[in-house]
Order: C-alpha cells, then sequence, then structure tokens
C-alpha cells in the first residue's frame, strides 16, 4: 500500500441546498398563564427574559438562538411529546443531581411533575420534567458547546447496523429481574430479547444492543411514563 493510499479519504462536497439560509433564530414555546411563565424561567430557570407583548415573551441562555413564549388558547395547551424536550445544559454529573434536588424541593410551587431520575441514557447524564405548561424539560451534563461536538464527527450511518462492545462504564443489567432496560430514545427490548439477554454471560448482555445506545441502565420506573 503507498503512502497516499493510506490516508484519509477526502469527504465529499456538501450538497448546495435549495433556500441560502443564515441563522437557526428561534422556536416557540407555548404557555397557560404569561406571568406565571416569566417568573418561572426568570427565577427558576434562571433565563434571560424580554416582555415583547402582553401575550409573549422572548428567553434565552448562553447563546443567541431564543424561545418565543406565546399565551395560547384557554384550554387548547396539550402536554407536550417526550421527544419534542427541551434541553438545558450544566457543566458535570454533579450539577445535574444538585438541579434535580431543586426540581423535586420546589415542585410544587413551580407545579412541576413527571420529575424522572438522573441516569445516563443517550450517552449523557441527565433528567427529565414536564412544567406547569406541560412543556418537557432535559436538564444534562454537557461538554462546552452542547452537542456540537457530533458535528465534529459527522454522520454516524456507516455505525449504525454496528454491535455494540462493552467498555468502561456500560451497566449490565438483569432484563427479567424486575427493573427496564432502557436504551435510546425509550427504546425498549422486546420480550423474545429480553429472554435471550437474560441467559447470557453478565459480561455479554451489552452487546447486542444497538450502537448508539451506549448505555444500559437500570431504572425503578419509566422515566417518561405519566406517573410521578
Amino acid at each position: 500500500m503507498n503512502e497516499s493510499s493510506s490516508e484519509t479519504a477526502p469527504q465529499p462536497a456538501a450538497k448546495a441546498s435549495t433556500l441560502k439560509l443564515k441563522f437557526l433564530s428561534h422556536g416557540t414555546l407555548e404557555t397557560k398563564d404569561i406571568d406565571f411563565a416569566r417568573k418561572f424561567y426568570e427565577e427558576f430557570m434562571g433565563f434571560e427574559v424580554v416582555r415583547t407583548s402582553k401575550i409573549s415573551l422572548w428567553i434565552r441562555l448562553g447563546g443567541q438562538h431564543i424561545y418565543a413564549v406565546v399565551q395560547g388558547v384557554e384550554g387548547k395547551k396539550t402536554e407536550m411529546p417526550f421527544l419534542n424536550h427541551n434541553g438545558v445544559d450544566v457543566e458535570t454529573e454533579d450539577d445535574v443531581d444538585e438541579c434535580h434536588r431543586l426540581v423535586v424541593r420546589d415542585a410544587a410551587m413551580w407545579k412541576l411533575r413527571k420529575i424522572s431520575k438522573p441516569m445516563v441514557q443517550h450517552g449523557t447524564y441527565s433528567f427529565y420534567f414536564w412544567d406547569a405548561d406541560d412543556n418537557s424539560w432535559e436538564i444534562l451534563a454537557n461538554p462546552p458547546g452542547g452537542y456540537s461536538w457530533m458535528f465534529e464527527r459527522g454522520d454516524q450511518e456507516a455505525r449504525f447496523g454496528e454491535p455494540l462492545e462493552a467498555t468502561t462504564g456500560d451497566v449490565a443489567v438483569d432484563p427479567l429481574g424486575g427493573s427496564d432496560l432502557v436504551g435510546c430514545h425509550r427504546q425498549r427490548l422486546r420480550t423474545c430479547e429480553q429472554e435471550r439477554l437474560a441467559k447470557l454471560a453478565i459480561t455479554d448482555r451489552v452487546k447486542p444492543m444497538h450502537y448508539f445506545s451506549r448505555n444500559v441502565v437500570t431504572v425503578d420506573r419509566d422515566p417518561y411514563s405519566s406517573s410521578g
């Protein structure tokens, strides 16, 4: 093999997009009570808030992307699905634990519910809760720049089918021992897979999991259930 062939092949040039856009600037959240929402975002969440109209706020934290918070039609607000949740970063796992303690402590004051336990999931230590407006939040430990590191790694399509190899930090569990086996984004193993995994040696149980579900954790209940 010559020297040039051993070098990393250049990545194909990105295909030009149809629209020539500049900046993903904002998203929108609904609220049932704009005055209560402002207090929640400022006093509890610590966001920067400006009142933009009688029925709207703009909020941001740590960057220029903002959310417009708009008071909706009374009685029409529905619960935000889990997969639509909003993520807020802290620096360390200890910070996640402290935030969880405060969310639990102040849940009644701010009408917070469905508070999950902190755990490692989709490669990140985090927990979830729903606020008084039924909006879903994740508080997670992330490096500076949040999930920008994945854009540095690029597409992962070539690894989608790879089996997961056990590595330091992976946790093997007994799926039939009364706990839940949870992977990325609430992907559960089917009963036949649970039975098959229960027969494997403990060090081998993490291997059949999909590549992107890097962590297998034991939890007392489904962290995304409606209970709690």
